[in-house]
């Protein structure tokens, strides 16, 4: 499974630091606008959209924490999924979020069924030498430390996902982002 996007045309976005029990980050809530085209994951039986008018992504960064998580909603609030990507590193400068992709990601359904993407990937980049030994089992040490925090800890995660809603309601509830 693939997340196919389709180019961002405009979105509103609302950016808030946060601090929930062990972790603590920015967060970006972007609110896509009527222009947008609608955005699918592949090979998913039936498809699902993850982005498309007044759907609400919030992308946290974690501070110094190695990967970043992306929460989807439908237009009504529904979670799609949460998207966790493996990173080097993931920062902010100048307001501006940025990561250096490992490759691995882990998405979290609704149901609490997880599934673990890319791992063909990672080891075509470590045979073609684009990441070393010690990337390769960095990025897995992330991905099992991830699992164990939100995918086995799913009530954990919907805590963090109420927190963050809670956080920005007043902007999704009067139309700031």
């Amino acid at each position: 499974m693939k997340r196919k996007f389709s180019k961002i045309t405009e979105a509103k976005f609302a950016k808030k630091d946060i601090v929930y029990q062990d972790i603590k980050g920015t967060i970006f809530c972007i609110k896509f606008d009527s222009n947008i085209t609608p955005s699918f994951v592949e090979n998913e039986t039936p498809e699902i959209c993850i982005k498309n008018k007044d759907y609400i992504w919030f992308e946290f960064y974690p501070d110094e924490k190695n990967y970043l998580l992306t929460i989807m909603f439908d237009d009504k609030l529904n979670i799609i999924q949460w998207y966790f990507d493996v990173s080097k590193f993931v920062e902010c400068n100048n307001c501006i979020p940025y990561q250096d992709d490992l490759y691995l990601d882990l998405v979290i359904k609704p149901t609490g069924k997880f599934k673990i993407l890319d791992e063909d990937e990672i080891c075509e980049a470590l045979q073609k030498n684009e990441i070393t030994s010690n990337e390769f089992n960095y990025a897995y040490e992330t991905l099992n430390h991830l699992v164990k925090k939100f995918a086995n800890n799913y009530n954990y995660l919907l805590n963090l996902t109420n927190y963050i809603l809670r956080i920005f309601e007043e902007e999704i509830k009067y139309g700031k982002i």
